[in-house]
């Protein structure tokens, strides 16, 4: 989880309306995830795309309002962590 969710949680408070995760999905799992959430109830901006490009998506929930920003993550294989710096 990033955002002001994580700031919160570590000692830093920042109110939104939102929630920011960060995933790692390969297509099939990507499609998995969409194909499980109720398109009556998410809207969910263009995901596919957003993979190829590694960038960020918007997962909302329309009876609410309730967004969640879902953003890609990879690890960099020369220093064995996660950065997400490359996909903003």
């Amino acid at each position: 989880m990033t955002g002001s969710s994580a700031s919160t949680f570590h000692g830093e408070p920042r109110t939104t309306a939102d929630i920011d995760i960060v995933i790692d999905p390969d297509p099939s799992t990507l499609r998995s995830f969409i194909d499980a959430l109720d398109p009556n109830r998410f809207y969910v901006g263009d995901a596919v795309s957003a993979l190829a490009r590694r960038d960020a998506f918007n997962v909302i929930d329309v009876a609410t309002d309730g967004r969640s920003t879902s953003s890609c993550e990879r690890t960099d294989p020369s220093v064995g962590q996660s950065s997400t710096a490359a996909c903003q």
